[in-house]
């Protein structure tokens, strides 16, 4: 069996055995949950803006793309919502593709923002450690992620570069 690509991405506990591992380890934050959308409906609006304002969609392309992550988390697409003592704290949606930067990759992690108020609290981490255990428990053996501002945060993870690509105009890195 293949070991999956991000088996030595962060587990939730500690950064696996990275180089880096003893000066970025975290701990899991107790109280904090994540969950399908579909177990907090209530972040809907919020994963609705944030995509009108980041990928500059209308409104009812919105929430098609919202709607269609509503499930129990057995499929992609699908958002998974940071929460704890009931706020909202940050989200991640996992899709099967990403034909706006590139076909030939997937599945990718997409659309990872933490409120302003909570970063720097591992949220971010943690919401990427989820995603690519869920990703590993539908079959997956890597994901990707493209971003055009981030990619200190995910080499820290130990994600690792695989090519330039380009998105409204726009270089971005392309990480598995």
């Amino acid at each position: 069996k293949r070991t999956p690509a991000f088996a030595n991405k962060p587990n939730g506990d500690f950064h696996s055995n990275s180089p880096r591992s003893s000066r970025y380890t975290f701990r899991r934050r107790s109280g904090l949950q994540i969950v399908s959308l579909f177990e907090c409906q209530q972040a809907a609006a919020f994963c609705r803006d944030y995509i009108v304002r980041w990928w500059t969609e209308s409104e009812q392309s919105a929430r098609q793309i919202v709607a269609s992550c509503l499930h129990a988390g057995e499929t992609l697409p699908l958002i998974l919502v940071a929460r704890e003592k009931g706020t909202l704290r940050g989200i991640v949606m996992l899709s099967a593709d990403n034909t706006d930067v590139n076909t030939r990759y997937g599945p990718w992690l997409m659309l990872l923002q933490v409120r302003p108020a909570f970063r720097n609290r591992g949220i971010g981490t943690t919401l990427v450690a989820n995603a690519c255990r869920h990703l590993e428990k539908l079959g997956y053996a890597e994901a990707y992620i493209d971003t055009t501002t981030a990619r200190g945060f995910y080499d820290k993870l130990g994600w690792t570069f695989v090519e330039m690509g380009t998105w409204r105009g726009e270089y971005t890195a392309i990480m598995r």
